[in-house]
């Protein structure tokens, strides 16, 4: 069972994924603030199985990683305290490595298959829940860094407004309106370009090469 979910792991990674972007509307609004805790924690848990069988040191560091995650979101959102700086760095850590876990795992696929084209989704919508919570700790910590946000800004919000701009479709609707904010969706669309290109040489690379 343990092999049979290790050589399911992007797919259980995207499904956490899914759920997290979409879990939340089956909530009350009552109860929606705390299920978008434990909707982003248990996409967290999930990616531990991606280091199954990684050396200890980095079993032990992933864990760290997701176990500061946890402190840093209840502190902010349930004991009140302003850290998100804090938990945007920690997500950043976390960040940086699953997405050397994704590259390194991708690179040694030798066919593309429904666990490569998993670990592909999958690493763009890190991305985008990475700008989202670097968006929402920008807005908590620098007034009018954004305008067209209702006043209880949520992070839903946040989320929407990340793959809006890493898709490049841009509504306006949430428009930056501060200079290190504008910087920063600047960034995070560079960021979303240079992965899609990126990612799709490496595909169509590995796709030439089993076809020859």
């Amino acid at each position: 069972m343990r092999d049979l979910l290790y050589h399911r792991r992007f797919t259980i990674f995207l499904i956490s994924f899914i759920i997290l972007l979409f879990g939340d509307v089956f909530f009350p609004p009552s109860l929606r603030h705390g299920a978008q805790t434990f909707l982003l924690l248990q996409n967290m848990a999930c990616s531990a199985l991606l280091f199954r069988r990684q050396p200890n040191v980095q079993q032990i560091l992933i864990a760290a990683v997701i176990f500061l995650g946890f402190i840093a979101r209840l502190n902010q959102h349930y004991l009140e305290q302003n850290n998100s700086f804090f938990f945007a760095g920690t997500y950043i850590a976390y960040f940086a490595l699953i997405s050397l876990r994704l590259f390194r795992d991708l690179r040694k696929q030798k066919a593309v298959g429904i666990e490569t084209i998993s670990a592909v989704f999958s690493g763009f919508m890190l991305l985008g829940f990475l700008a989202s919570i670097l968006f929402i700790s920008l807005d908590n910590n620098f007034q009018g860094a954004f305008t067209g946000i209702a006043e209880n800004r949520d992070f839903s919000d946040f989320l929407y407004f990340s793959f809006i701009t890493l898709l490049t479709i841009g509504y306006g609707d949430i428009v930056p309106a501060a200079e290190i904010s504008k910087k920063l969706v600047v960034f995070v669309g560079l960021l979303g370009h240079f992965y899609t290109v990126f990612v799709v040489a490496i595909i169509v690379g590995k796709f030439i090469n089993r076809t020859n």
